[in-house]
């Protein structure tokens, strides 16, 4: 599983969002945006807590070095996956507020905060 988790390795700065932008502004509508921006705020918010209960739990837990490598290639991922949704936030919303709203979405969006 290691090996795998290895092989489909990709960072950030591969990932060309100059189209994406482009669909963000004139193919989507209003409540598309706002739905999109609550989904990548949710994940932004959570992948956090992925690597907490991969370092918590499961890293303490287990002791098998095969495994324990793959955790930790596993948390390297869940940072990525943060990073990039960020990004997302980052480059898609404009106004400072709403940016702020969406980065800090565990205290202040109900729907993320179950």
């Amino acid at each position: 599983m290691y090996k795998k988790a290895v092989a489909s390795f990709w960072t950030v700065e591969e990932v060309d969002l100059s189209k994406d932008l482009q669909d963000w502004d004139n193919a989507l509508n209003s409540d598309e945006r706002h739905f999109i921006s609550y989904v990548l705020a949710f994940f932004a918010a959570s992948d956090g807590i992925v690597v907490e209960n991969l370092v918590e739990r499961f890293a303490r837990e287990v002791q098998v070095t095969e495994v324990r490598c793959f955790y930790g290639f596993q948390m390297a991922i869940e940072n990525i996956h943060s990073e990039m949704y960020s990004l997302l936030i980052e480059t898609y919303i404009r106004d400072p507020e709403e940016k702020d709203t969406l980065f800090r979405a565990i205290e202040t969006l109900p729907c993320v905060k179950k």
